[in-house]
């Protein structure tokens, strides 16, 4: 019985918990939006609304960062008015809510710089967003945080793409490197 509920009191405080300080937490479907985002860069720029961002840092600043996030493509991010119509990237950097909700209406601003956000919009839905802890950091380090949130917003697809089959197995190379 003591097992049981030490057992039950871990899990409810690990649930209580959240996710660790500098965690990225993504949800939704990020290769469908890699597939929306390849197709509107085809088209021309994409729209990108950026809400509450830090004096220091421009809209445009935050429009290359987030391209320079995008391996494989080179999608040109266009700052915008909010607007709850067609695709569009959101970037929220205080805001008070789940990230898959910046797509609903513009976020409310939360109180202190605690986390950074990001959403794949299509209308007033969020095909992927992601979510990272952003509190106390430098001016370098939240902009790394902006193209480290797109680059898993918009997962680079080669090895789907371009792996090849070896006698009906679909046999792909690839590594990966995380900061």
């Amino acid at each position: 019985m003591r097992a049981a509920t030490t057992l039950a009191a871990g899990l409810l405080l690990a649930a209580c918990a959240g996710r660790a300080a500098g965690e990225l937490q993504v949800l939704g479907d990020p290769g469908g939006a890699r597939r929306l985002l390849a197709e509107a860069a085809e088209r021309g720029p994409v729209p990108l609304q950026v809400e509450d961002r830090p004096a220091w840092l421009g809209p445009e600043r935050i429009a290359a960062l987030a391209a320079e996030g995008v391996r494989g493509l080179a999608p040109r991010f266009a700052p915008q008015a909010p607007s709850g119509e067609g695709l569009r990237l959101v970037i929220a950097f205080s805001a008070a809510g789940p990230a898959d909700r910046l797509c609903d209406a513009p976020p409310t601003p939360a109180a202190a710089r605690e986390e950074l956000q990001a959403a794949f919009c299509e209308g007033r839905h969020a095909v992927a967003a992601a979510a990272v802890d952003a509190a106390g950091l430098a001016p370098a380090a939240t902009e790394r945080l902006v193209w480290r949130l797109t680059a898993r917003l918009f997962p680079d697809d080669y090895a789907e793409t371009y792996g090849f089959d070896l006698f009906g197995w679909r046999v792909r190379l690839g590594g990966e490197v995380g900061f």
